[in-house]
């Protein structure tokens, strides 16, 4: 998937079994630069959320079923970064 737009969708619809706010989407190299994101996020290309659940949400059903979406969920502690899944040509040929 390499449309920010069907990435979105994905996202949204992910709303009608969770609570959750979105508190990172498409960056600015500034801004990613400033939060410590790595060169080649794929928040500079609207690929991936930060997002955080509301109280009383399963943490491990939302990672489950954002996994079951073909998307990556990554438990960062304070928020789950979400991202489309690595390509060969990003394990390949950019570091995401």
């Amino acid at each position: 998937m390499t449309n920010p737009l069907e990435f979105l969708e994905i996202i949204l619809s992910l709303r009608s079994h969770f609570s959750f706010s979105v508190t990172s989407w498409l960056r600015t190299p500034t801004r990613n630069t400033a939060v410590g994101g790595h060169p080649n996020s794929k928040h500079l290309t609207g690929l991936a959320v930060d997002v955080v659940l509301d109280p009383g949400q399963d943490k491990e059903a939302f990672k489950a079923e954002v996994v079951a979406r073909m998307l990556t969920a990554v438990d960062e502690g304070d928020h789950i970064h979400i991202q489309v899944k690595k390509t060969p040509h990003d394990l390949y040929g950019n570091k995401v």
